[in-house]
């Protein structure tokens, strides 16, 4: 019976602690899987020599990404989210770091990348625009404003010479 409670201990560790590894649907981008799919039937001529097939898929990826195509980039995040207000702004971050929450950390390899993927590398790089973009406009969130104001009310700031 022990021997029993033990594996069953063992099998739940092993599933709990792998879980993570596993690609969750939310963090699939149906349009970088297509970027991905393009950059790759792009450049498949040059497949025989590497060096000019990592050049070519390297240039489209830059030139995609500096156009603000892919997803989990600042300039994605710009192209985007600049149009929005600030309340819809805040709350797109909020979603960001939802999703961020069930992205993997990092691939190890090519073989392990699912197309389309974002990481948590992805999610911090718009997030990181998202907020730089709300300090820029000095937006402060309802939970800032009180307590900001709680602060003016109730904080006398000395100067010296006064």
């Amino acid at each position: 019976m022990i021997k029993r409670i033990l594996f069953l201990f063992t099998i739940f560790s092993f599933t709990t602690c792998f879980a993570n590894l596993t690609v969750n649907s939310i963090n699939i981008r149906k349009n970088n899987a297509d970027l991905e799919t393009k950059i790759a039937d792009s450049c498949k001529s040059l497949k025989d020599n590497i060096g000019l097939y990592i050049k070519c898929k390297d240039q489209l990826i830059d030139k995609y990404q500096d156009e603000g195509l892919f997803e989990g980039t600042k300039q994605y995040a710009e192209k985007n989210y600049s149009n929005l207000d600030n309340e819809a702004l805040h709350q797109k971050m909020i979603e960001l770091m939802e999703r961020r929450k069930t992205a993997r950390t990092y691939v190890d390899s090519q073989d392990d990348h699912t197309p389309g993927e974002l990481t948590k590398e992805d999610y911090n790089s718009e997030i990181s625009w998202v907020q730089g973009e709300l300090k820029k406009r000095h937006y402060m969130t309802p939970e800032q404003k009180k307590a900001a104001d709680w602060y003016k009310e109730h904080v006398t700031v000395v100067r010296p010479g006064q």
